[in-house]
């Protein structure tokens, strides 16, 4: 049973975006006895060409860059999907190991304590940078963006956009430039009913 493997988490070493795959490094190590009978823990042999798992279905696709470090969950199929993975559909079997750590596959995404996200919104759903300074945020009946200190939002009733202390704000009836509540816009044709600035 030591060398049925299921999966563990690890590093990323090295990825190869042609392929889709990464090396990696399992975090845990093993312990095995030396001629002498002693123990000694030891590093888990890196995994080569382990297929990057990227949300998909229905013709979309989220995708995202790994690095090397990165902290990565793998699992291990119990029997080998290198044909598969080359040749995709039905394929046989030609490879008769079980739970073999080549057989795994690399499932971005998993932290350790030390390395967990701060500020994770609990009633939203982010795509987000690690440091929360660039954010999408959805829930319902609202979107927002956020890089750095310019934030876009969309909602039912209203859409807004601040760059530092300017503020654009358009619903169905008026258009607030430079903040809400200024003075009406003046035109050729006399002062506007729809577009208002703040000067």
């Amino acid at each position: 049973m030591v060398e049925l493997h299921t999966g563990g988490y690890a590093k990323v070493v090295s990825v190869d975006w042609q392929k889709q795959t990464a090396v990696l490094q399992p975090t845990n190590k093993a312990v095995v006895r030396k001629p002498d009978g002693t123990t000694e823990w030891v590093d888990l042999p890196q995994i080569p060409d382990a297929p990057i798992h990227f949300p998909s279905g229905g013709g979309v696709t989220l995708t995202f860059g790994l690095k090397e470090g990165d902290e990565v969950y793998y699992s291990v199929a119990s029997r080998s999907p290198d044909v598969w993975f080359q040749n995709g559909g039905e394929q046989q079997i030609i490879d008769s190991r079980l739970h073999d750590l080549s057989h795994a596959a690399c499932f971005p995404g998993f932290r350790s304590n030390p390395n967990a996200l701060t500020n994770v919104s609990t009633d939203s759903t982010q795509i987000r940078s690690d440091d929360g300074q660039t954010v999408i945020d959805i829930k319902d009946g609202a979107v927002a963006l956020k890089a750095q200190d310019t934030e876009v939002q969309a909602m039912n009733d209203k859409a807004i956009m601040k760059k530092g202390d300017m503020l654009v704000q358009v619903t169905s009836s008026r258009v607030d430039l430079g903040g809400t509540g200024g003075q009406a816009v003046v035109t050729e044709g006399g002062p506007s009913s729809k577009v208002f600035a703040v000067i």
